[in-house]
C-alpha cells in the first residue's frame, strides 16, 4: 500500500494533441459525473447509452490509465486531508 502522502507531484503527462485531449477528457469527465450523479439520485430514470469508445494508441492509453491512477490517488488525499481539518480523523 502507498503510504498517504507519497504522490509524484512533477508528474508530467504530455501526448501530442494534448489541448484536444484535455477538452475530451474533461468533457467525457462530466459526462460521467452526472452518469453517476443520476445512478445515486434518479436511479428510475433510464441512462443514456454510453458512447463509443476512441481508439487509443497505446502511448496514448498508457498515459490516460497513469493519469487517471494519479487523479484518484490526488481525490483520496483531498478527501483525507478533509476528514483531518473536520476534525474527523485523529491528529496527525
Amino acid at each position: 500500500m502507498v503510504p498517504e502522502r507519497q504522490i509524484v507531484s512533477n508528474d508530467s503527462f504530455s501526448i501530442h494533441n494534448s489541448n484536444f485531449l484535455k477538452e475530451f477528457v474533461y468533457v467525457t469527465w462530466a459526462a460521467a459525473q452526472n452518469r453517476v450523479h443520476q445512478q445515486l439520485y434518479n436511479p428510475n430514470l433510464p441512462l443514456q447509452p454510453n458512447p463509443r469508445p476512441p481508439v487509443w494508441s497505446e502511448e496514448a492509453r498508457a498515459m490516460m490509465v497513469l493519469w487517471i491512477a494519479r487523479e484518484c490517488r490526488i481525490f483520496e488525499m483531498e478527501m483525507h486531508e478533509l476528514e483531518y481539518l473536520l476534525g474527523l480523523r485523529g491528529a496527525r
